[in-house]
């Protein structure tokens, strides 16, 4: 996925998956909405790590998440943003899912 996003992936993070450029990015589960509480994880350990912006992608996003989660990442210094995860058309693609045998290969 980070390849994807065009960003590089990160190891030994709990929920940061990437960088891309100065900021790191976490990308939501396939088949479940970002919650707050997955906002609030990113942002501690983007604090804990040095990094103060982040993206956090999704497909579908709880109720409360999108001001509420931008406001409690300022309170804590990093800035956020939220975006709607659209895969762009790649020619790694279809390279990549043809060697996804579970879709649940595709996250951590």
């Amino acid at each position: 996925m980070p390849k994807l996003y065009q960003a590089q992936p990160l190891t030994g993070f709990k929920y940061l998956h990437g960088r891309k450029g100065d900021k790191a990015f976490h990308i939501g589960p396939l088949n479940a909405p970002v919650t707050m509480e997955e906002v609030e994880k990113v942002v501690i350990e983007c604090r804990a790590n040095d990094f103060n912006k982040a993206d956090v992608l999704g497909w579908e996003w709880s109720y409360e998440v999108n001001e509420l989660a931008k406001a409690r990442a300022k309170e804590n210094e990093v800035v956020l943003k939220i975006t709607d995860f659209q895969i762009p058309p790649t020619g790694e693609l279809a390279q990549i899912s043809s060697k996804v045998k579970d879709p649940r290969d595709l996250m951590d």
